[in-house]
């Protein structure tokens, strides 16, 4: 990978790795519909600029609309919305570490849904690994809350697997370009999230530092993230863009220790075993197809 895409590879990693720190600040103002709506507005209004400044058109017809609105609610309504409600009760360190498990579910949804060979053994360990780190990140010796909150972060990570395997099932030939295709599903994703209406009415007085959390969770870490992405893949590959996995969680871990965050054993070594599991479980000959992109969070 040349410099300037290393240095990518790092603006991506501190862009995903900050939006657990800008949802913990955003927080104790926002509701979790009330992040996820002006997240994914923002973020849509960041790719529609750019793919309007670039001459990409959104796609006219209703079937891609519609895979867009599915891939939309999986990849994007739905564990943003967890990673949100999550925050509530545990730290931003703890979701950023459990999102490093995307890649460990996309593994096995791919294999689920038949677009890899069976895993070789050396992968199958990996997995095997991975899910036992995430059973430490679960503590489920720790207090009920708790573990509701971190099992919706592993169910959103787990959801941005799913996602990413339904993307390249049913958009992979579509026609048109990713930058498009990005742009429609966040605003497929926007429209969908106004739904909550009544969760958005709830009253707000945020202050500045909250207010500026939220826009640049949508603007920065949601919008110019996808476009940095893209940009990232299509210079260096799906496998190179992928390394911001491990990344990831070793930002949103240092960036949480400036809210005063404790980094427990269970963190520290079940953070250490996904990002070994990842490693195994994404090895495979030259022969085979690319590894699976990281999702943000």
């Amino acid at each position: 990978m040349s410099l300037i895409g290393s240095l990518r590879l790092a603006a991506l990693a501190l862009l995903w790795g900050s939006n657990y720190l800008l949802i913990k600040i955003a927080g104790p103002e926002f509701g979790p519909a009330q992040i996820l709506t002006l997240r994914l507005a923002t973020g849509a209004a960041v790719l529609l600029a750019v793919a309007a400044a670039r001459g990409e058109r959104l796609p006219r017809d209703g079937r891609t609309w519609t895979r867009l609105t599915v891939a939309a609610i999986v990849a994007n309504d739905v564990p943003y919305f967890l990673f949100a409600w999550a925050e509530q009760y545990v730290d931003s360190a703890l979701a950023g570490t459990c999102n490093a498990a995307a890649p460990l579910f996309t593994v096995v949804f791919t294999v689920a849904a038949r677009q890899r060979r069976q895993l070789r053994a050396g992968q199958l360990a990996g997995v095997a690994v991975g899910f036992a780190g995430v059973v430490l990140l679960l503590a489920p010796w720790g207090s009920p809350g708790t573990i509701a909150a971190t099992g919706a972060c592993l169910v959103a990570a787990a959801c941005y697997g799913a996602g990413f395997v339904y993307l390249g099932r049913v958009l992979g030939d579509s026609g048109h370009g990713p930058l498009a295709l990005a742009a429609g599903q966040l605003t497929a994703a926007t429209a969908v999230s106004l739904l909550g209406g009544p969760l958005l009415l709830r009253p707000v007085e945020a202050d500045v530092s909250a207010t500026a959390a939220v826009l640049a969770l949508g603007a920065l870490g949601t919008g110019a993230a996808y476009v940095l992405n893209l940009r990232l893949i299509a210079e260096a590959g799906a496998v190179a863009a992928s390394l911001v996995s491990y990344l990831l969680p070793l930002v949103a871990v240092c960036l949480g220790l400036l809210l005063g965050e404790p980094v427990g054993w269970t963190l520290a070594v079940g953070g250490a075993a996904v990002l070994v599991g990842v490693v195994l479980g994404e090895r495979r000959p030259a022969r085979d197809e690319p590894g699976p992109q990281s999702a943000g969070g």
